[in-house]
């Protein structure tokens, strides 16, 4: 079974529409598990910008989501050569002039030492990514490779992406990249 690390920003963009999205294994041919961080709802408690947009994240069928599909890294030599790469990724970070937070390097620093794909729509992070060869792909992507996959369906992509519309909360480039990927126009209100 292959993993896909989210970041706090897929995560919240995904988790309510899809419940349960980290419990879920999806793929025909290949198995796909969603997993997350311990840390990526930490932010959350912190910005009340976010509390008022996802007010769903303190439900407890949520909090027992993440609870039981958090990744975990038992290995301390892993452990190690994750928080050294963290280091190494935050001075390239720092060198590049990106604003990438330590969290969002702390997911990446993780996919590249486990070699697993990261979902994120951060363009820092994604010139990061570039930089340490790391896969990874956007959250429109995601939803069409789940559809592909014959895990959801379009009305879930159109559900999913009317939420987003009432919340404002767009990946960047949302409007071509939908229309490539799913060869139709998004749902708006």
């Amino acid at each position: 079974m292959k993993k896909i690390l989210l970041d706090s920003n897929s995560y919240f963009r995904l988790a309510d529409n899809l419940y349960p999205l980290l419990s879920r294994v999806f793929g025909k041919a290949n198995k796909y598990k969603l997993t997350i961080l311990g840390g990526t709802v930490h932010e959350y408690y912190y910005q009340t910008r976010l509390q008022s947009k996802f007010d769903w994240v303190e439900h407890d069928r949520h909090k027992e989501d993440r609870n039981k599909n958090k990744l975990r890294i038992n290995s301390p030599d892993i452990k190690n050569h994750v928080d050294d790469t963290k280091q190494i990724m935050m001075e390239t970070n720092l060198d590049l002039e990106l604003g990438c937070s330590w969290f969002d390097i702390e997911c990446l620093a993780t996919a590249y030492e486990l070699d697993i794909q990261l979902v994120t729509d951060d363009a820092d992070l994604l010139i990061l990514a570039e930089e340490f060869q790391v896969h990874c792909f956007s959250t429109l992507e995601l939803l069409k490779k789940m559809l592909d996959e014959e895990d959801i369906g379009m009305k879930n992509i159109q559900a999913t992406v009317l939420m987003w519309d009432y919340l404002d909360d767009f990946p960047k480039n949302f409007e071509n990249d939908f229309r490539t990927l799913f060869n139709e126009e998004p749902r708006r209100h």
